[in-house]
């Protein structure tokens, strides 16, 4: 039962509340003037943090095959293999991958050496088939089902000649396939084509088998051959593959490495690089979205990568890829292929791809694209090197069919390819038609072939030094040319606003600087470099660049023996609504952060000091910054009494 409160109680209630509440209020007052007399530092303004994020580092694969699916496989009684290919692995000198299609879940390779010719020791190998059709995706004609199965064969001999068959689930056999295990020294062989075009709606891309026996004759000791793209001519449409792989008995004889071009997205773009994906099975060591089409590997001492760039997906991550596939498989040359080539006065062109063939010390960039044949050699900044140990030659190959040759003319003589001979000291590349006349040969020289200069690591870190154009705002770090064989790589780390981090490396004695481009004038910069020794230890140095460009112009007004106010000028117009935060610092700690904006969003351009020290001279330092962190700073002094 509740109980009436009488007016006696209700005025007790009231003193009680009214004490309550100047306790309270004096608890308040005491608490604030004790932190008054405590200083207690700031927080920071909250920037953004360089991660730890190292993309030289080998990542674990665990992507799925693109032909993953849960449908089971195709299992009729209908005993046929077709459209066999080989196909290099990672590792030419141990082994080799097979692609082929059927219409059954009971077939198997069997492999041996060429003089067992009844397989009477041959080894039988079973791969993993996965069930693939498209009916509705493609604008050509369908993929009718069947099973795709990717055979990877191990354990090889290196430097050995094999012979292969497919068991068609009856133990009735395709004909044999040959192919040889590098590892027999420094010595590679290969012949380049590119932009054959297989078509269904006519024949003649065939003249391409021609330009290979005449390839065959010149060099009997071709290892594998190697495309550029546009292979077919629709490669959403099945009858084109089905015309390569019908017209290509060189298939018989050696692998083959190919990469999209446009072409093979014709008719399949809504379905990215699937169709191709399902007709070879290439190394599955490329990034998320283009394993087993974007690849490498490595053939004696030559490092091959193929890189799908009509695919427009997963760039940056691309590119962070072939940096960390070339620093990982050192060897004596690098060679990539993509279809369009990209270097500088061509419509594809990518500076990224440009840069990076430039920073990783690629030897010769192979494409195709325009039928038409182009030879740049010792590329470096848009223009040829005078240094022979700097520089990335292109090759424009041209058409290896009968598309753009003018019409009545020989098709043997506009079908061309480029027989390529890697020795220990140089690579020789020699334009061959399919009548198997030498039309040109051109010439690299290794540029991987000078010693290690010793040097301490000291002495290595000590010959950085930077250099600031202000003229074309430049900023230049320069060393040693003896990194060269001491640094693995050395880590470029922006300390300030996008802490933005980028990793050099060294493949010949020529790499002894490093551009910064497009400094803002009005800015301040820092780079941390740290370089990675071949010892395993590391060292850095860190630089900082000062504009002095920007006037804050702090100024102290009403200064007590504890206390003043700080006022500063407003920001320029081209930063007064960037402009984020001021952090101030008082001999080198910090005292005071103030934002830019107060709550109605007006510009502040004043803060009081407090806890200051009597008759102390102090260094003012206030650090402004934007979105995107740090920007710039200013400075000056003034003394309590």
């Amino acid at each position: 039962m509740y109980k009436t409160l009488n007016s006696l109680d209700k005025k007790i209630l009231r003193l009680l509340l009214l004490l309550f509440l100047l306790i309270g209020t004096s608890f308040s007052l005491i608490s604030c003037n004790k932190n008054e007399d405590k200083f207690i530092p700031p927080t920071p303004v909250e920037t953004k943090q360089p991660d730890n994020f190292n993309h030289l580092v080998d990542v674990v694969d665990v992507d799925k095959d693109q032909l993953e699916t849960d449908e089971p496989l195709l299992d009729l009684d209908e005993f046929d293999v077709k459209n066999i290919v080989t196909s290099p692995a990672q590792d030419t000198s141990t082994m080799v991958n097979i692609n082929y299609i059927t219409k059954n879940a009971r077939t198997s390779v069997e492999y041996t050496k060429p003089d067992d010719i009844d397989f009477a020791n041959g080894t039988k190998v079973t791969g993993k088939c996965y069930p693939f059709e498209e009916t509705e995706l493609v604008d050509g004609e369908i993929f009718e089902k069947r099973n795709v199965c990717r055979v990877t064969v191990d354990s090889l001999t290196p430097n050995t000649k094999y012979m292969y068959r497919v068991n068609k689930g009856n133990d009735t056999y395709s004909d044999p396939y040959y192919f040889t295990t590098s590892g027999g020294g420094d010595t590679t062989s290969f012949l380049f084509m590119s932009d054959n075009h297989y078509y269904h709606g006519f024949d003649g891309a065939e003249v391409n088998e021609d330009l290979i026996k005449k390839a065959l004759e010149i060099q009997p000791d071709l290892d594998f051959y190697f495309t550029t793209g546009d292979w077919v001519d629709r490669g959403g449409h099945s009858g084109d593959w089905e015309k390569f792989f019908q017209k290509a008995e060189s298939l018989k004889y050696m692998p083959f490495a190919g990469v999209p071009g446009n072409h093979e997205y014709y008719d399949a773009e809504r379905i990215g690089n699937k169709i191709f994906a399902a007709q070879f099975n290439y190394p599955r060591n490329g990034v998320d979205g283009f394993k087993g089409v974007s690849y490498y590997f490595v053939h004696n001492d030559t490092l091959f990568i193929q890189i799908d760039t009509q695919f427009k997906y997963n760039h940056v991550a691309q590119l962070q890829w072939l940096e960390r596939i070339i620093h990982n498989n050192p060897t004596k040359y690098v060679i990539v292929g993509t279809h369009p080539p990209f270097n500088l006065n061509n419509t594809d062109h990518d500076e990224g791809l440009v840069k990076a063939m430039e920073k990783m010390g690629v030897d010769l960039v192979l494409s195709g694209h325009y039928h038409s044949h182009r030879y740049q050699a010792n590329q470096w900044g848009g223009k040829a090197s005078s240094d022979p140990y700097l520089g990335v030659t292109y090759l424009n190959g041209t058409f290896s069919g009968i598309k753009g040759k003018p019409e009545g003319a020989d098709p043997k003589e506009y079908a061309r390819g480029y027989i390529i001979d890697i020795t220990d000291e140089k690579i020789t590349i020699r334009l061959i038609n399919a009548n198997g006349i030498i039309s040109n040969t051109f010439t690299i020289n290794n540029k991987r072939t000078l010693e290690k200069e010793e040097a301490s690591n000291q002495e290595l870190l000590d010959s950085i030094v930077d250099n600031f154009d202000s003229e074309n705002a430049t900023l230049t770090f320069s060393w040693s040319n003896k990194f060269h064989r001491n640094v693995k790589y050395m880590k470029v780390q922006a300390n300030y606003r996008h802490v933005e981090s980028d990793y050099l490396f060294f493949p010949t004695p020529s790499y002894t600087q490093y551009v910064i481009n497009d400094i803002d004038p009005d800015l301040d910069y820092s780079y941390t470099l740290t370089l990675y020794f071949e010892d395993g230890t590391n060292l850095s140095k860190t630089f900082t660049l000062e504009s002095n460009a920007v006037d804050v112009n702090p100024q102290l007004s009403e200064i007590t023996s504890t206390s003043a106010t700080l006022s500063i000028d407003l920001p320029p117009d081209r930063y007064r609504f960037f402009i984020k935060a001021y952090e101030v610092y008082l001999n080198g700690e910090l005292r005071a952060v103030f934002n830019a904006l107060d709550n109605d969003f007006k510009l502040v351009t004043s803060t009081v000091l407090t806890h200051l020290t009597e008759n102390t001279e102090y260094e003012l330092i206030i650090k402004v910054y934007g979105r995107d962190g740090y920007m710039y700073h200013d400075k000056t002094t003034f003394t309590t009494p």
